[in-house]
C-alpha cells in the first residue's frame, strides 16, 4: 500500500512540475514567432493548469488522509 503512495505521490509531484513549466513555455512561444495567442486564450490555459495543479495537491492530500485511518 505505501509503495502505491509513494508511486502517486511520485506522479503528482511530477505532474506539478509540468504544470510549473507550461506557462514559462508558452509564453517563449509567443516571444519566438511561433503559434500566436490570445491573450485571454493565454489566460485561459493558465487559469486551467493552476486547477489541475490543485487538483493533483487535493488528491495527494486526500491520498495521504485516507491511508492513517
Amino acid at each position: 500500500m505505501k509503495r502505491t503512495i509513494s508511486t502517486a505521490m511520485l506522479a503528482a509531484a511530477l505532474l506539478a512540475g509540468v504544470a510549473l513549466a507550461a506557462p514559462a513555455q508558452a509564453k517563449e512561444q509567443m516571444k519566438g514567432g511561433g503559434m500566436s495567442h490570445t491573450q485571454s486564450a493565454v489566460d485561459l490555459r493558465t487559469a486551467m493548469r493552476q486547477l489541475w495543479e490543485e487538483h493533483i495537491v487535493y488528491t495527494r492530500n486526500f491520498i495521504i488522509s485516507a491511508d492513517r485511518r
